[in-house]
């Protein structure tokens, strides 16, 4: 009976190359810096608050002002949103993820729980899942607004999937929220694409599964990722590896 918690881009919704492609283009266009690194796993936090006081950080050799910040997010959310209405079909849905979501939500009568952990900041994630038509009103969210690293951000979604306050940065509250829910789920398990998502997992001590389409694991395989899948077909066989990566978390 595991605390299931989803990333998005990538995961569930086949919007990585939007996203990357309008975050590099709000980057110019609010602070007119071109030219950065764009392999986000070179930086300390792949997410969009993290990535963007990195790059200023980078770029002018000082942290990032919060009207800097605000402006790339502004001219971010607005290109997304230009493209979901141009483009609609750059915002689809990984195959299978309906049924496969349907088929997760059944299992809250077998005490399942639910969460989503994004690196996007809330108002990208909602408009990507609205452009793609899924809904995940009934999930604890948590966003890059709630903070730079996703380790704190998969904390948050754990934390408000129990209605309870974020624990507090880098103290004994971040174990007491995973020790709070291994004893009301019995494990925690991420679902995600990326190698700080399998890097992030590891770090917390939670399960993890990797989810490529394309079954390009060898990246998240370098991370000490064993439970791989390529996409939501088999939903016995994902809901069976989900289980015992709750019970018993495996890296290589």
């Amino acid at each position: 009976m595991p605390l299931v918690i989803f990333d998005l881009d990538g995961t569930l919704l086949q919007t990585t190359g939007v996203d990357d492609a309008c975050f590099i283009e709000a980057m110019d266009a609010a602070l007119g810096i071109r030219g950065f690194e764009t392999d986000w796993s070179r930086y300390a936090h792949a997410t969009d608050t993290g990535l963007t006081h990195e790059i200023v950080r980078r770029h002018h050799g000082r942290a990032a002002l919060e009207q800097e910040v605000r402006a790339v997010h502004d001219a971010f959310i607005a290109l997304l949103s230009r493209q979901a209405a141009e483009r609609p079909d750059r915002f689809a849905r990984v195959p299978g993820v309906e049924p496969m979501l349907a088929r997760v939500r059944a299992m809250r009568g077998a005490g399942w729980g639910f969460g989503l952990a994004t690196g996007a900041w809330r108002a990208s994630a909602l408009t990507k899942l609205r452009a793609a038509g899924l809904a995940l009103d009934d999930f604890a969210g948590a966003y890059a607004d709630d903070d730079p690293s996703r380790r704190r951000i998969i904390l948050t979604a754990a934390a408000r999937a129990m209605n309870l306050e974020p624990p507090a940065a880098d103290g004994p509250a971040e174990s007491a929220v995973l020790d709070a829910a291994r004893r009301r789920w019995g494990g925690v398990v991420y679902v995600g694409d990326g190698v700080w998502d399998a890097q992030t997992s590891r770090g917390l001590g939670i399960g993890f599964v990797g989810v490529r389409t394309r079954g390009d694991f060898d990246r998240l395989r370098s991370a000490g990722a064993t439970a791989l899948v390529r996409g939501y077909e088999d939903l016995p066989a994902l809901l069976s590896l989900i289980d015992s990566q709750a019970e018993r978390p495996t890296w290589a």
